[in-house]
C-alpha cells in the first residue's frame, strides 16, 4: 500500500453540500414557475439551504462561499418569480400592471 507524503486528509463538505442543493433547488424552482406553488414548495427550501451554506463556509474556502451566494441568489430569484406568478396570475398581467 502506497503512503502519501502529507497523509491523508479529511474533507468537511458540509457548506459546499448545502450551496448545491441550493443552486439545485433553485434551477428546479425556475423551471416550475409554470406551476408556481410548486415552484414555491422547491425554491423557499433552496433558499434556506443557500443561507445555510453561506453562513457555515468556511474562510479560506471560496468555492464554499460562492456555491452558496449563488445558490441563495438563484433561490431568490425563483421565490420572486413564482410569488409574482402567484399574486399576478401571468407575466402579462404582471408587466402590464393589471
Amino acid at each position: 500500500m502506497a503512503t502519501v507524503p502529507g497523509g491523508p486528509t479529511t474533507v468537511n463538505r458540509t457548506s459546499l453540500g448545502f450551496g448545491a442543493a441550493a443552486v439545485c433547488l433553485g434551477f428546479i424552482g425556475l423551471g416550475f414557475v409554470f406551476l408556481a406553488p410548486f415552484g414555491v414548495l422547491l425554491s423557499v427550501p433552496g433558499l434556506i439551504c443557500g443561507i445555510i451554506g453561506w453562513v457555515l463556509a468556511r474562510p479560506g474556502h471560496k468555492s464554499d462561499f460562492w456555491w452558496s451566494l449563488w445558490g441563495t441568489l438563484l433561490s431568490l430569484l425563483a421565490v420572486a418569480a413564482n410569488l409574482g406568478i402567484l399574486n399576478y396570475g401571468t407575466f402579462e398581467n404582471w408587466w402590464l400592471g393589471r
